[in-house]
């Protein structure tokens, strides 16, 4: 069977879209791995499903997680342009872009899926690492990507959208986050007249 390889942005309403999908690849007797920063590590195994730590450790050999600077809520703002953007931005993706190349190297994944909103990170994986790569969005807008843009975007990856219905997974974990959006409760049809209540 295949290896697949999901790359989702720092956030738990980035992975939590993608657990469906995950374990009907798992359940197919596919390999599914998670790469991710150190914090989504319990997250996801808890959700019986491989984790990879992203940057785990450092050339110092200090441990990722015991330093700020590595775990994802200053990736996130160094992401999003909040402190000193182009700096910040171009010295995080290149510490991404490195241990992603390491990565790939070492899983070998036949297919990786890379969140949209990083999806430069899946153009560098097919082209330069040989890596075959799919973009997945959470909603059929395009958005902005982060990072540095690939000098050109042909050919063109594949999208994956996924939808409300995917988002619905009631075997997961919740994991309460107040940014994330949950599909609307499904319209109760109105009662038949001739019905007594």
């Amino acid at each position: 069977m295949a290896t697949i390889m999901f790359f989702a942005f720092p956030e738990f309403g980035h992975f939590n879209p993608t657990l469906k999908l995950a374990k009907a690849l798992q359940h197919a007797g596919h390999r599914v791995c998670y790469l991710g920063f150190a914090e989504f590590e319990e997250y996801l195994r808890a959700q019986q499903l491989e984790f990879i730590p992203i940057m785990a450790e450092q050339a110092d050999g200090t441990a990722a997680a015991t330093r700020p600077c590595m775990r994802a809520k200053p990736m996130l703002e160094a992401l999003s342009g909040i402190d000193e953007p182009d700096r910040a931005s171009a010295g995080v993706f290149k510490h991404v872009e490195n241990e992603l190349q390491r990565l790939t190297s070492e899983v070998k994944p036949d297919m990786l899926l890379v969140d949209f909103l990083i999806g430069n990170l899946a153009y560098k994986a097919n082209r330069e690492f040989g890596v075959p790569s799919v973009l997945v969005s959470l909603s059929s807008f395009e958005t902005p990507t982060l990072g540095r843009p690939p000098h050109d975007r042909n050919p063109a990856l594949p999208v994956l959208v996924l939808s409300p219905a995917a988002l619905a997974f009631p075997a997961a974990t919740t994991h309460h986050n107040p940014t994330s959006l949950a599909p609307p409760p499904a319209p109760q049809p109105p009662p038949h007249p001739l019905r007594r209540p």
